[in-house]
């Protein structure tokens, strides 16, 4: 049976990319580290036999884990959930390491690794960034696409900035033009699709929303 992995920052620094965060996000970062584990509880809780949580504090070491998760149980992954920091484009992991479509280029740290859990996904597998804003506008939507399309793996993930609730929700697949999915307006507050400066908040009432219990996506995020 193959997996299902859950991957959560166990950072508790508060630092993002190359900046610490404002007293009162650093202040936060214990309480969110601790929701990152609660999600992946859940899912352990729900999926018992076929889940493996991960906790991490950058991609190079993540990456890696995940393909000898697979190699060990000698089976594929069926789906990835990372919870963490992000913005359009960039999902982080600890203080400075970011997921971008960089990492997908000869010679990046996260390149090789990339290739050998592309290698270990199963058919139609989904990769859900559980985080903010990460297919938000232009450069959301170009993440999406082009991730999709080499890892050759649904991404889901979200347009709003997200908490309790998690709204703006959408799979792109391999193949997928996320600009046909879904608007690159969708879940900017501010700003252009371009140059956002800053994301709504997710509410019950927003656009495609699940709780931040919910195990799976909603099938119909799914074009």
């Amino acid at each position: 049976m193959a997996l299902d992995i859950v991957v959560f920052d166990s950072n508790p620094a508060g630092l993002f990319g190359r900046r610490r965060l404002p007293p009162v996000y650093r202040a936060a970062q214990a309480g969110l580290v601790s929701s990152w584990v609660a999600g992946a509880a859940r899912v352990l809780m729900q999926k018992r036999s076929t889940a493996v949580a991960i906790g991490a504090s950058s991609w190079e070491s993540a990456l890696p884990r995940m393909v000898a998760a697979a190699r060990k149980y000698s089976t594929s992954i069926n789906s990835i959930q990372t919870w963490g920091h992000s913005a359009p484009g960039r999902a982080l992991l600890g203080a400075a390491d970011e997921l971008t479509l960089a990492s997908l280029r000869t010679g990046h740290a996260h390149h090789d690794d990339l290739e050998k859990l592309r290698d270990v996904l199963a058919p139609e597998a989904f990769w859900w960034f559980r985080s903010c804003s990460m297919i938000a506008g232009e450069r959301g939507q170009r993440f999406a696409t082009v991730f999709a399309d080499v890892m050759r793996v649904d991404v889901v993930a979200h347009t709003y900035t997200i908490g309790p609730y998690k709204s703006g929700g959408h799979a792109v697949r391999p193949g997928e033009d996320a600009a046909e999915v879904y608007s690159a307006v969708e879940g900017i507050a501010s700003g252009t699709p371009r140059k956002p400066k800053s994301f709504k908040v997710s509410g019950p009432a927003e656009p495609n929303t699940v709780w931040a219990t919910a195990v799976n996506p909603p099938a119909g995020w799914w074009r």
